[in-house]
């Protein structure tokens, strides 16, 4: 649908996406994984790595290629090995994080592109022993459970994406680009949430 030539009949806004074709309304995606970085890095945590469960998805992909990037401009690069593709369970975290428990490669900071994995993580280390956020830095993207991640032992420090600030511009930006006061296509930016909880404290 994005990248055919069909027109649609009326207005289309994108929910967090972005389309040279179509409005939308989004985050700064790229931003967001250059602000996990630099909250590592303000603390000289250089020895990172990353949760992910989805190589394709254009958001997860522009988080990781901000944190990723920021690292690597801060003189230390990310290694590959240090990029783990899970799938998007909490099991699949649990099984990634006992992994680098048992080939002694634990970074001292991970960023999980997503609280359902970051859940997965805080598990694991539990039942083995390791001390967050002394012997690990957790921090993640607040995507589906706001009070989960409050209360989570540790609490999950992260970037909430504002999911109903964004509905809110979604439906007032289509009103106005069917009433023609904006031009098609407009993309407006709102600002995820910076939560700092135990998991990754200042």
């Amino acid at each position: 649908f994005l990248n055919t030539t069909y027109v649609p009949p009326c207005p289309v806004v994108l929910f967090n996406r972005e389309s040279p074709k179509f409005s939308s309304v989004t985050m700064d995606n790229y931003k967001v994984g250059q602000s996990v970085a630099r909250h590592f890095l303000a603390k000289e945590l250089y020895d990172a790595g990353v949760l992910t469960h989805d190589t394709t998805f254009p958001i997860m992909r522009q988080w990781m290629q901000g944190f990723l990037d920021t690292f690597a401009k801060a003189g230390h690069a990310v290694p590959e090995e240090n990029i783990i593709l899970c799938d998007t369970s909490s099991s699949s975290a649990v099984e990634a994080t006992k992994k680098l428990y048992e080939e002694k490669r634990m970074p001292r900071a991970m960023f999980c592109e997503s609280d359902v994995l970051a859940h997965g993580m805080l598990y694991t280390c539990h039942e083995l022993g390791i001390a967050i956020p002394q012997d690990v830095e957790v921090f993640t993207i607040g995507i589906n459970m706001a009070q989960f991640n409050d209360y989570a032992i540790p609490s999950l420090s992260r970037v909430d994406i504002p999911m109903g600030e964004i509905g809110q511009h979604c439906l007032h930006l289509m009103v106005d680009l069917i009433e023609k006061k904006k031009p098609n296509p407009t993309v407006q930016f709102v600002e995820g949430k910076e939560i700092i909880g135990q998991s990754s404290p200042r």
